[in-house]
């Protein structure tokens, strides 16, 4: 399963993932893996081929068995704004466009 924020806080990630993880982590059909993915910041439309980045990393992520890290959907621009406050937040974090 993955879970799209449209928003970012520094130190979190996206708002809503989290939040579904929680709800689901006692539930015995909860999903085996939960992709967090930021995008659509600023009302950016998502195109196909980022819903396909998010499918592949989705059944990649889950097939290794690990928790994966959060995938962020940003134009390069974008993301030197994010890793800026990120690292002002003091946050270290591992983001790639």
């Amino acid at each position: 399963m993955a879970v799209l924020d449209q928003n970012i806080a520094p130190g979190a990630g996206g708002i809503i993932y989290p939040e579904i993880a929680a709800a689901l982590y006692h539930e015995w059909d909860r999903p085996e893996c939960i992709l967090p993915v930021i995008g659509g910041l600023g009302g950016k439309q998502l195109t196909m081929d980022e819903m396909e980045a998010i499918f592949h990393e989705l059944k990649t992520a889950c097939r290794k068995g690990d928790k994966p890290k959060p995938m962020f959907l940003m134009r390069e621009d974008e993301l030197k704004a994010v890793k800026q406050s990120l690292s002002i937040a003091g946050v270290a974090r591992e983001a790639k466009a």
